[in-house]
């Protein structure tokens, strides 16, 4: 097994994830309230001002970023590891053709369980791509979005492309602001990686993936994100991004009974879909396409709630036959209870 660092990736990753920012700030926010960290403060502070001033085109930045699952996120994917920096990478997105084209937007929007060899048929041609989003459950102004990609690959590539492009050289304090927040950190991940290995990342992943399972562990870091994991089986590697403010959260939620850490876990349990996945999750183990099927809810929706039920260890992910399936740490409910009882003297 291989763990290799490489900073470019995430550098990639932040610059796409920094405009998602941009449109859905607030949303972003309590996103990372929810887990009990703050985005980096001078990071925060300089992208705020990079909106105020009026120079990022509003109307590109609402299309191609929405809250949800959105067009950025079929040109984002798996293959931003193997380039050294944005313009390749950008470089690489106009490269595509019109196959490659539908066979990333069928993997942005497919469910776990569909059979790969149908959705093979699915990508052959425009039409049939068509009246497969017709029937997927995502929102209407991204089946608009994919349909103007279809019909014009190279006049869209371009338009968007050029939005990044542009973006990325009016962005230039932004980015370097991030690059002297990260750099240290880099230093101190590379350190860790190298000293620790496996026992690194098990901690800071909360054991949520075996990492025994693959070849190669590809790690990058970033500043607009806490913690990423993307897994290629094809080629059996596991790449993760890991964010600057990681270390605070694990400060924060080191203790396993401390008044912070369950106060979290009740707040987790108070949402109306999180509580009803705990509950379901009490009767087996789940993947998420089940989990979508059963509380009527999104794929989409699942992958959300996950990431807060997984940082507070209140679910586990294990792959079984190329799913994840997500199964309930019982054992972290019962020391909650444990704690009311003891703080209210039950």
């Amino acid at each position: 097994m291989n763990i290799l660092f490489d900073k470019a990736p995430g550098e990639i990753y932040d610059v796409f994830s920094s405009l998602w920012i941009l449109n859905n700030y607030e949303y972003a926010k309590e996103e990372m309230r929810q887990i009990g960290v703050e985005f980096n403060k001078n990071y925060e502070n300089i992208l705020l001002s990079l909106k105020s001033n009026g120079e990022i085109d509003k109307n590109k930045i609402e299309r191609y970023f929405q809250e949800d699952l959105n067009i950025a996120k079929i040109f984002l994917q798996l293959d931003m590891w193997k380039y050294n920096n944005l313009n390749e990478y950008l470089n690489f997105l106009m490269s595509l053709n019109d196959n490659e084209i539908r066979e990333r937007i069928v993997k942005a929007v497919a469910d776990e369980d569909e059979n790969k060899n149908d959705l093979e048929e699915v990508y052959a041609s425009n039409e049939s791509i068509m009246n497969y989003i017709k029937h997927k459950e995502i929102n209407s102004s991204l089946k608009w979005e994919i349909f103007c990609l279809l019909d014009d690959r190279k006049k869209y590539m371009e338009d968007f492309v050029g939005f990044i492009k542009e973006y990325s050289k009016i962005s230039k304090e932004v980015e370097s602001v991030r690059n002297k927040e990260v750099a240290e950190f880099n230093l101190e991940l590379q350190k860790k990686l190298q000293n620790f290995g496996l026992e690194y990342l098990r901690n800071i992943t909360k054991n949520i993936i075996d990492f025994e399972d693959f070849e190669n562990i590809y790690i990058s870091s970033s500043i607009c994100n806490l913690l990423f994991i993307q897994v290629n089986e094809k080629e059996n590697t596991c790449c993760v991004l890991i964010g600057t403010e990681i270390k605070k959260y694990l400060e924060k939620n080191g203790g396993s009974n401390t008044l912070e850490n369950n106060l979290k876990i009740f707040k987790n349990i108070s949402d109306k879909t999180r509580f009803s996945i705990i509950k379901l999750l009490l009767e087996k183990d789940y993947y998420g396409q089940e989990i979508a099927k059963v509380l009527n809810i999104t794929t989409a929706t699942v992958s959300y709630h996950m990431n807060f039920l997984v940082l507070t260890e209140l679910v586990h992910i294990e792959r079984k036959e190329h799913k994840a399936y997500y199964s309930l740490n019982k054992n972290v409910l019962r020391n909650c209870i444990k704690f009311l009882n003891n703080e209210f003297k039950l």
